[in-house]
């Protein structure tokens, strides 16, 4: 109501205006009334009688308490769609609360739903709370046992046509088409992270295959400890221009033991509208170098031509002496990116004992002798790159 409103009625005798003591916000004035006594009728409403008598008196204009009304309304809208924004449901045992359930009227307003579970006889549960919730932009979902023989479109089928961002967290799945499904059930999604999950038969890949459908994805992030799950994931997701506008591709894997390149190289290079990789690559000196390898054939090929910005970074563990020629495969790697609009960032972590014995002793300065080498290097190739020494037990 606005304060024009009411500045020409005069208040009854038996109302007086004081001060607000009761509220965060100040208010001009406070009504309070003086009757003592309360009729209440529940077919009218919670208010008593007398409350909503003396109420129109003052007011005198039901198009006024009918606006009082709406600005109630949109105000509990309001609470509720800030409270409600960001919804948990976490197990006790998972050390987090899951706090007040919105309501149906309010479950609208969920838009980040995040199922942090321990034990499998808390998804019914879990489920049942989360589909009256149809508005959720960004699922995560972390699940701290097999999610085998399970479809997630069985389990969210109401957020699937609503979900932009999909997070998975330490899942293992023992059917991967059901994942393959579920990702492709959720047409509006954007964003995609998987991280620490296992895929217990990655040959389940070629049942997965049998899903086409095309993906308006645009960010992928995966983050896994086995190579093949890296291998199968990016066969699946990047083959065959199913994500024709993916921009952004976060990688993280291991590289193979036996010393190969790893096969999701081609699947990312293939992508038409990739701008940004980052890629963290760790393992053996041989699977490291196989790994660089078809890096520069790729930037030399320039099979990328949409690339803005590469980030690369190189975990090796050198054991022999012939390992250290990785840092020539590093430097051919930069001369065939002078075209990328930034530099490639590329950071060669190793064994720093290992590592001095190979070049030089145990007098060797790794930092010296690289900065030694940028500084004469007149091409200005090294600009961005940097080199990080592993300490002593963290490999």
């Amino acid at each position: 109501m606005a304060n024009d409103e009411i500045t020409h009625l005069s208040p009854p005798s038996n109302i007086a205006l004081i001060p607000s003591e009761q509220f965060s916000y100040k208010p001009d004035v406070v009504i309070q009334w003086q009757a003592t006594t309360w009729t209440f009728d529940q077919s009218r409403g919670p208010f008593p009688l007398e409350l909503v008598s003396m109420t129109m008196e003052v007011v005198q204009d039901p198009k006024s308490l009918l606006a009082c009304l709406a600005v109630c309304r949109a105000w509990y809208r309001l609470i509720a769609r800030i409270h409600f924004r960001d919804v948990t449901l976490a197990s006790q045992s998972a050390g987090k609360s899951q706090g007040i359930l919105p309501k149906e009227d309010c479950a609208s307003f969920v838009r980040r739903l995040h199922i942090q579970l321990v034990f499998p006889d808390e998804m019914g549960e879990a489920t049942r709370a989360a589909r009256v919730m149809t508005k959720v932009d960004e699922l995560v979902v972390e699940l701290s046992f097999s999610f085998a023989r399970v479809s997630l479109v069985d389990v969210f089928p109401s957020q699937a046509v609503t979900i932009t961002s999909l997070t998975l967290r330490k899942i293992r799945f023992d059917n991967f088409p059901n994942l393959a499904r579920f990702i492709e059930s959720c047409t509006k999604l954007r964003s995609l992270e998987i991280r620490g999950c296992r895929i217990e038969s990655p040959s389940d890949v070629a049942a997965g295959s049998t899903c086409t459908g095309k993906l308006d994805l645009e960010v992928f992030k995966l983050s896994c400890t086995e190579p093949h799950i890296a291998n199968v994931l990016c066969s699946w997701l990047l083959s065959g221009k199913r994500a024709p506008k993916l921009k952004v591709v976060d990688l993280d894997s291991p590289v193979e033991p036996t010393g190969e390149a790893p096969r999701y190289l081609r699947n990312i290079f293939a992508c038409p509208s990739l701008q940004d990789l980052r890629l963290r690559v760790r393992g053996c000196a041989a699977g490291c170098r196989s790994t660089a390898q078809v890096l520069e054939t790729d930037f030399r090929n320039n099979r990328c031509r949409t690339l803005r910005s590469v980030d690369i970074k190189m975990t090796v563990e050198v054991l022999e002496e012939q390992d250290a020629d990785v840092l020539d495969i590093v430097k051919k790697i930069l001369e065939t990116v002078e075209q990328i609009l930034h530099p490639l960032k590329v950071c060669l972590a190793v064994v720093p004992e290992r590592f001095a014995d190979i070049l030089g002793g145990a007098d060797f300065d790794f930092h010296t002798a690289m900065l030694q080498v940028m500084q004469e290097d007149e091409t200005e190739i090294y600009q961005g790159m940097t080199f990080d020494l592993l300490g002593e037990g963290e490999f």
